[in-house]
Parts: C-alpha cells; structure tokens; sequence
C-alpha cells in the first residue's frame, strides 16, 4: 500500500539514492514519534531456482540479482523484487524488532501507524452498519488518498484465510447491465435466435458496487464474480471503470462490495494525506 504513493516512501527513506557507503537511515513512526535507524546494504539472500553459466565474477544486473563465482543466481530472500528499498524498510524493521522472524504475522493496523504515522480507523465489516453509508465512507477515503488494507476470516475461492489484502479502488457504476456468457448452443439452436441486445433488453440496469483488491504475495485471486474470468463483466463497465481494469492479475483483482462485506472481516483505514515538512 504504502509503494502506491511516492511521499510516504521519501518520508520512509529520506536518502533515497544509493550511496558508495553503503550506509541508509529509514524511519518509522514508534510509540507516537518518528525515529531513524541505520542499516547497512547487504541483505540476507537465497539461491533461486535459475541457474546460469559459470560466471568469473560476481555481478549484479538492474534488478539487483546477484552471480556468484559458481554460477549460481542470488536474490533478496524477504522483499525480493526488481526494486532494493523495500528490502531496505523491511530490514531496518526487522532490526527494532529484534529479528525477521519476528515480523511473521501481525496486524495491519500497527504495520500502517508504523509506517505512515496517521491516525487509523477500523471498521467491522460484521457488526451493524448501513451499507450506502459505508459504501459512502470507503468512496470518501478512496477520493481522499487515505490507505486501506482488509483482511480475511475465512479463504475459499482463491481467498486466503486470515490474510491481509490491500484496499486499491472503490467504484459505483449506475445504469449498467450486467454481461452474459451465451451458451454455444443457442447459436445453433434452429427455434432460438441468439440475439444480445434483445438479451440486454429483458435484464434490469442497475448499479453495480466494486472494489479492487490486491493480495501483496502476488498470487491466489478471487474467483468469484467479478474476478477477471467472470462473465460480469461488459465493455460498458470496463470503459467506466477504465484503466483499473487493466490492474488484475498478479495478485490484482476485483469483487463486488457485497462479497468484500461477506468474505472480509474488517477494515483498516490510515489517514494519512501529503503535508510539507511533515517531518519537522
């Protein structure tokens, strides 16, 4: 979540280039203060499952994997990737904690204090609550740049139980209808004339409640409706959604914001917003 907006990552490494020292100070919000810790660059690694042809020396390319003499490929074993700074956070967070072991689990909320320092909000998807108001309030935070993180109570359907899920996007599209899979054998069927629109024709326009989701492991999408094979979907709703669309896949996926109030459990809001000198 925090990757999405670029101040909160400055304000978490303020040196953000590479330096020849190899010496980096990031901060994070403890106890209600902002403080730094230093780290150095060298990050715990694992072989991966590529294997190349015996190298003399050891490189590094572009997304920092690492050749060793044996030709065996390196790379960062926790926050592994194409970018170095996650990695970076993530070990300078394991230092205040003691270890990497002991960042196994937890709560969204104490991860989005301690790295964007706002004020949080939870909310309980299972208790009472008006579905247009909420459906308001979540519009509302989305408008407002605020962070979002969900987690499951229970998996099913590419959902992972007792996980935790990045709130992207929430949309309300109005006077649409709904897509349809035709079935091969209306086509051929000589006493049925397979027609869409007059298909479209008999079916209610209605408003459509959607969220986008994304599971941080990149992996294991929802299945449901509205998951990227469902049959939901139409070009009219694409277009309106617009290039969110694009997003699913690689962990990336839409649901409707009833199954997210079903299979959810609660909801973690944190309301940070850029401010100038907000670290003084």
């Amino acid at each position: 979540m925090v990757a999405e907006k670029e101040y909160l990552i400055h304000q978490l490494l303020p040196h953000f280039e590479f330096n020849e020292y190899g010496c980096y100070e990031v901060r994070f919000c403890l106890d209600g203060a902002w403080s730094s810790t230093l780290i150095d660059s060298f990050l715990p690694s694992i072989p991966s499952e590529q294997m190349v042809s015996r190298a003399h020396n050891k490189r590094k390319d572009d997304h920092g994997i690492v050749t060793s003499d044996s030709g065996i490929v390196f790379k960062p074993a926790f926050a592994s990737g194409t970018v170095f700074w996650p990695a970076f956070i993530e070990k300078a967070y394991a230092k205040i904690h003691g270890s990497y072991a002991r960042l196994s689990g937890g709560f969204i909320s104490e991860a989005l204090y301690d790295l964007t320092g706002a004020p949080i909000e939870r909310i309980y998807f299972h208790r009472e609550y008006d579905a247009d108001e909420l459906l308001a309030r979540l519009l509302s935070f989305t408008s407002s740049g605020f962070l979002m993180g969900i987690a499951t109570n229970r998996g099913g359907d590419g959902l992972v139980p007792c996980h935790a899920y990045s709130l992207l996007g929430v949309y309300e599209v109005h006077d649409v209808i709904e897509g349809v899979q035709g079935k091969v054998t209306q086509y051929f069927n000589n006493q049925t004339s397979f027609d869409q629109n007059s298909m479209d024709n008999k079916k209610e326009r209605k408003t459509v409640r959607l969220v986008c989701i994304r599971n941080p492991w990149g992996t294991k999408e929802w299945k449901g409706s509205w998951g990227i094979n469902s049959e939901n979907w139409t070009r009219k709703i694409r277009q309106q959604i617009g290039e969110e669309f694009l997003k699913q896949g690689n962990g990336t996926f839409f649901m409707s914001f009833e199954d997210m109030i079903e299979r959810f459990d609660h909801l973690d809001v944190a309301k940070c917003q850029e401010v100038r000198n907000h670290l003084r």
